[in-house]
């Protein structure tokens, strides 16, 4: 059986992987993986499982059960909160993963954080910043009152109509996507543009494609940074999610996010952001492992070598356990 992954220079530093099945597990440890964003079943048959393996290959889990409008959490209109007390929602599927955990100290040690919300301001009637802001209250101070369950939450601080509300006591986490590899006669890559909260047409310059992702990145930072918050008031960390798969099908007349960045392509951008911005975030992950949408082509798990026979699994652990891995200051706390 491999051996858990070595413990490197920063160990509080996360170095995630998004959608990894427990089978898998001991792969992408060893790569110096420690922390996985998992799809959990509702129906509750693979939760120990996972765990299991989790502590088995010492990585944290974020764990996601995906459910209506993308999320297990139901709202009861009736009495203005989220269904997440076993006492109150019995047959609620979130209040008995919060319970699962409650009761197992095990696992919710193992528990990075909570997923919380996928793009929760696209829909603001259903998820928008009050309600938000109620559940980040019931996980951290009615379920959780000593801080064990951290909450994460994925694309919604900026860029949406209501995010200027959202900006205190709504999540630990966030993610930041760097998603711009692009196949089209005109350019490889589409560098995100922080002016316009858009991408910007294909290009081939690389430089560009780096400076405006660090510049996408900043204008987040800053934001948080400097948003009119009391002193104690949490602001979240961030951790930067990697295009680490292809998809077919033309989502508009750019061709966006329909090819597989090779090996080096790879190690160039973890590096990269990690070097200019390895002290102001806490964490760098891959998405996705699996499979997880019917529209993706390429992913990790199936796509190990680039077109030029590279090994982007290489490229993962030499960006986890090589030299870069010194250069982090580490965050406080977790």
């Amino acid at each position: 059986m491999p051996t858990p992954a070595p413990q490197y220079s920063n160990p509080t530093f996360v170095f995630m992987m998004n959608y990894v099945e427990p089978d898998d597990f001991a792969t992408v440890a060893g790569w110096g993986i420690n922390t996985l964003l998992v799809d959990l079943e509702p129906t509750e048959s693979d939760w120990i499982r996972h765990y299991e393996s989790a502590i088995s290959h010492r990585v944290r889990l974020i764990p996601l059960i995906w459910g209506d409008n993308q999320s297990i959490w139901g709202w009861n209109e009736t009495a203005r909160e989220w269904e997440l007390s076993i006492k109150r929602y019995p047959n609620s599927i979130g209040a008995r993963f919060l319970n699962f955990l409650r009761t197992h100290p095990r696992y919710l040690k193992q528990t990075f954080a909570i997923y919380g919300f996928h793009e929760p301001l696209a829909d603001p009637e259903r998820t928008g910043c009050e309600r938000l802001k109620k559940f980040y209250r019931q996980i951290t101070s009615e379920e959780f009152s000593n801080g064990e369950l951290k909450v994460y939450n994925e694309d919604f601080s900026m860029g949406w109509p209501d995010s200027d509300a959202c900006l205190a006591e709504i999540t630990d986490y966030e993610s930041h996507n760097i998603y711009p590899f692009a196949n089209n006669e005109t350019g490889i890559y589409r560098p995100f543009n922080v002016n316009t909260q858009e991408y910007d047409p294909p290009t081939n310059d690389r430089l560009r494609t780096l400076d405006a992702e660090i510049a996408a990145l900043d204008g987040r930072l800053e934001r948080w940074a400097n948003a009119p918050l009391p002193p104690a008031a949490p602001r979240p960390k961030f951790i930067v999610l990697l295009q680490t798969f292809a998809a077919v099908g033309e989502r508009d007349n750019w061709n966006l996010w329909n090819r597989m960045p090779t090996a080096e392509e790879m190690m160039v951008f973890a590096q990269h952001v990690l070097q200019q911005r390895g002290d102001q975030i806490v964490g760098f992950a891959w998405y996705p492992f699996e499979r997880v949408a019917d529209n993706y082509s390429h992913v990790l798990k199936t796509d190990r070598y680039d077109e030029q026979g590279t090994d982007r699994w290489d490229a993962i652990r030499k960006t986890c356990l090589g030299n870069y891995s010194r250069l982090y200051i580490p965050y406080i706390g977790r």
